[in-house]
């Protein structure tokens, strides 16, 4: 469908909030709110007043006049000094499948974009931008053909999800919401905003989802790997692989680059040794490149003794005016699709075929580009 027409209608529904020069909140967690109000010119106050700030905004109330159960004259300090958020709702795309797509301006000018996916059983997850751009350049994605812009902070991650909840309104359902960090950008290149999101999403005054709802897609930075398996309470893991042929993988994702397979291997025994947790690896299937019987058998050699489920992906296509030009990429048929897939299964490798949703809006795998 094309883009959404009488979009100043929709925008008070979907949490449209203009940008504002003030320090914003959603970037906090419950005590961090109480210590920055208190260093300012609003009065002292105490600390549940934090909590009941945090989980308004956490409902996405992105207005301090909405947050009834405050004192007026403090709601009053609120307007004058803070931001209840500082990214606005540009505009909604929605597929023919229940895919739905948010533009999202940031303060500075800058768009990313946000998706809402609903399988057929009814169960949802949202896809959040941990950065507006990437760096990492994969020739088979829209997004690295952009360049990295900045990293988003950890309120412009936070406020994607709270965006989305509010297309759920008036009712929205959060049980058994999952939370993918698979939009723009590669998201252990922006670490510390990203675990702070994290941490607020999961916070118990707030929304209180929980981290193994949450999955954090990486081409393969090791360090960022590492860093991850030592959280205590981290989202899972999933890695972009997408060849298991070194010089392959290095042509497809040079923003990987600066390690090796093995070395990127290693990094995921030592996080599963700490997480004992299933991996995921992430395949797109990109026709006669890496769909052929060598990429099978490099693959299934790669994965043992990794404990993996594979997510084999048929390449999402590029809109043609993607600038820069992207190596001209298809996605393989049926009988070639099917044929690496079961002979994943008759290697005993669990593999999983997904059909991308989204596309007729440029919302599926690879196609976010904020434009």
């Amino acid at each position: 469908m094309a883009e959404t027409e009488d979009l100043k209608k929709k925008q008070e529904g979907l949490g449209f909030c203009p940008p504002a020069n003030r320090p914003c909140l959603t970037e906090l967690l419950p005590d961090e709110i109480v210590r920055e109000l208190n260093s300012r010119t609003i009065p002292a106050l105490p600390d549940y007043r934090g909590g009941q700030i945090f989980s308004w905004l956490s409902r996405g109330v992105m207005s301090f006049s909405g947050m009834t159960d405050l004192p007026l004259p403090l709601r009053q300090s609120l307007e004058e000094s803070f931001s209840a958020g500082s990214t606005g709702v540009e505009s909604l795309f929605q597929d023919q499948d229940g895919t739905q797509k948010l533009k999202i301006r940031l303060f500075d000018g800058l768009f990313i974009e946000s998706v809402l996916l609903t399988d057929r059983a009814g169960r949802r997850t949202a896809c959040l931008s941990t950065q507006a751009g990437c760096a990492m350049g994969c020739l088979f994605c829209r997004t690295g053909g952009l360049g990295l812009k900045r990293n988003l902070s950890a309120g412009e991650i936070t406020e994607q999800f709270l965006h989305l909840l509010n297309l759920t309104r008036p009712s929205p359902v959060l049980r058994g919401v999952n939370i993918v960090f698979m939009g723009m950008g590669e998201g252990l290149a922006n670490y510390p905003a990203f675990m702070k999101a994290v941490s607020i999403l999961s916070h118990p005054q707030g929304l209180g989802l929980s981290p193994a709802r949450m999955t954090v897609s990486t081409c393969g930075l090791v360090p960022g790997i590492l860093a991850l398996g030592r959280e205590k309470r981290g989202p899972r893991l999933a890695v972009s692989l997408n060849s298991a042929l070194e010089e392959k993988r290095r042509f497809l994702m040079p923003g990987a680059a600066g390690w090796s397979l093995g070395e990127l291997k290693e990094a995921l025994l030592d996080y599963q040794s700490r997480k004992k947790e299933r991996l995921t690896l992430e395949y797109v299937l990109l026709s006669g490149f890496n769909d052929r019987r060598e990429d099978l058998q490099a693959l299934i050699n790669f994965i043992p003794p990794l404990r993996v489920q594979v997510n084999l992906i048929p390449y999402n296509p590029l809109p043609a005016q993607t600038a820069p030009p992207r190596r001209a990429f298809t996605s393989p048929g049926p009988e070639s699709t099917q044929g690496f897939y079961r002979g994943l299964q008759q290697a005993g490798v669990k593999a999983t075929l997904r059909y991308s949703r989204g596309r007729s809006t440029n919302s599926a795998c690879g196609q976010l580009a904020g434009e």
